[in-house]
């Protein structure tokens, strides 16, 4: 073989060297590229729900305190209201009060004291019972105390057809705080037993009787929720 065709020949072996390893690059770096594709894609993937959880985790805070602060503002709104409710029962209280106060200077205040020393003597049931009240109405009590024990006891025999022997006194040292307004209280056995039966009292039981139907007329709400309400609290 002559150096022509050996040149010739190596020639070709690099040639086919050459495009072997051409085409071996190629492969390789479409392989690569397929790959690196792939691993973007999943990248982009793993950071785009990493993106859509942060975004979910912020619209609900978003959402938990757009609700947190609509609440807090409708509390405030609702204990505003029932202050000013409490106000106006506090005001309706006091006119009623200041009625009572007129009341006692009325002329029909002592009628009204022997009708309370009466009732008081029917629920204490004791035959010692000493009367208390305003040192104010002292002169008052003293004047009726005594036909309303017998106006008591001749009810107890109408009732039951019994004699009710009764022991029933003044105090002329131990009165009633002003701040009760008027009435009596009835004290038995050395004041272990205690009736209250002032004015002040009484408004207090009528009060809460007349509570649901005193909300309803300032308020407008409906009374039988209200009187539901107001048994759900007691």
């Amino acid at each position: 073989m002559s150096d022509m065709e050996v040149q010739k020949r190596i020639k070709q072996m690099v040639a086919f060297i050459e495009q072997e390893a051409k085409e071996k690059a190629e492969e390789i770096g479409i392989k690569a590229d397929q790959e690196f594709q792939v691993e973007k894609l999943r990248l982009v993937e793993v950071e785009r729900a990493k993106m859509k959880q942060e975004y979910d985790r912020k619209f609900k805070e978003i959402e938990i305190n757009k609700r947190i602060k609509f609440s807090t503002e409708i509390n405030a709104e609702r204990l505003k209201v029932l202050e000013q409710r409490e106000t106006f029962l506090k005001e309706v209280s006091q006119e009623a009060k200041n009625r009572l106060k007129n009341l006692t200077k009325g002329p029909e205040y002592e009628n009204l004291l022997k009708k309370l020393i009466v009732q008081g003597l029917v629920k204490i049931n004791e035959k010692d019972v000493v009367i208390r009240c305003v040192k104010s109405d002292l002169p008052k009590v003293q004047k009726v105390y005594q036909n309303a024990g017998r106006e008591f006891q001749q009810l107890w025999k109408e009732e039951t057809g019994d004699t009710f022997e009764l022991n029933l006194s003044v105090s002329t040292d131990k009165f009633v705080n002003d701040d009760n307004v008027g009435g009596i209280v009835l004290t038995a056995r050395r004041s272990k037993i205690v009736l209250d039966n002032t004015l002040l009292s009484r408004l207090a039981v009528t009060r809460g009787a007349l509570l649901p139907i005193l909300r309803a007329r300032l308020f407008g709400f409906n009374l039988k929720q209200g009187m539901k309400q107001d048994q759900e609290r007691d």
